[in-house]
């Protein structure tokens, strides 16, 4: 039905029959393809308000809402084996009861808001300035990682909104600028300044990122060969992304020597 809900016929200890209801979970069974697809879904139907979902076929995949809002109770991304990919689009949004869990191998990105809370275990893609809304807690466990994307020499930023931010030990932001649409220069004065870039603002941030991985920027040169480096600044309620460039100390010329008369 509407709900999500299956009717089926069990027989009872005592003999009798009845017909019952019941709200299963609902796994893709679909390959990298339209979530509206009811034939992607186990009991061919489309998951709804109450249904527990869990992206999470054999093999590769990525999956996308359709535009609007969709309503369920509970979402995994992955199986910790396979590589997944949950991709929301800018005219999309995902809200659940009971949050999101992005598995290990799996991946969450795109433009689109996702509510209801977000747990992440593998890979959280967001670029800086266009990521789109979240809402609820928001949890990085040891595993996980959040890659940032900054594609302008510039420090526009879209930061995410939340309510307690959890870093459990060991989460890393990765820094990509070498996108098919990334114009970072580091040969620019841009980056001869300290530059910060706000990720979050939480009604609380408990915990502490590290730096992982930096990419090369757009003409394949290394920001932090000699340059510079990002660094994460974090207080009770925020995270920003902060760049230093090494500071070059000012040639001193020494005057000759001048001799003076007897």
């Amino acid at each position: 039905n509407d709900a999500g809900q299956v009717a089926h016929r069990t027989t009872l200890g005592n003999g009798k029959v009845g017909v019952f209801l019941s709200t299963p979970s609902i796994h893709w069974r679909g390959g990298s393809s339209g979530w509206a697809d009811a034939a992607n879904w186990t009991f061919g139907a489309v998951p709804s308000p109450g249904n527990n979902v869990a992206i999470d076929p054999v093999g590769t995949a990525t999956v996308s809402p359709p535009s609007g809002v969709t309503n369920i109770r509970r979402l995994t991304v992955g199986n910790r084996t396979d590589a997944t990919t949950l991709s929301i689009p800018g005219d999309a949004s995902i809200s659940t009861a009971r949050g999101t869990f992005v598995s290990a191998n799996s991946f969450l990105s795109g433009a689109g808001d996702l509510v209801g809370g977000l747990t992440v275990e593998g890979m959280h893609l967001r670029h800086v300035e266009s990521g789109g809304a979240l809402s609820g807690d928001l949890r990085y466990l040891s595993s996980g990682r959040l890659q940032i994307t900054l594609s302008k020499n510039n420090t526009l930023a879209a930061p995410a909104n939340i309510a307690a931010l959890v870093i459990d030990p060991g989460a890393a932001i990765d820094i990509s600028m070498d996108g098919p649409e990334s114009e970072i220069d580091s040969s620019l004065d841009f980056w001869e300044d300290i530059q910060t870039w706000r990720l979050f603002n939480a009604l609380s941030v408990t915990g502490q990122f590290v730096v992982g991985s930096v990419s090369l920027d757009s003409l394949g040169s290394s920001l932090t060969a000699g340059l510079g480096q990002f660094s994460i600044r974090q207080t009770s309620k925020a995270v920003d992304l902060v760049w230093t460039p090494t500071q070059t100390l000012p040639t001193v010329t020494r005057p000759p020597n001048v001799l003076l008369p007897l």
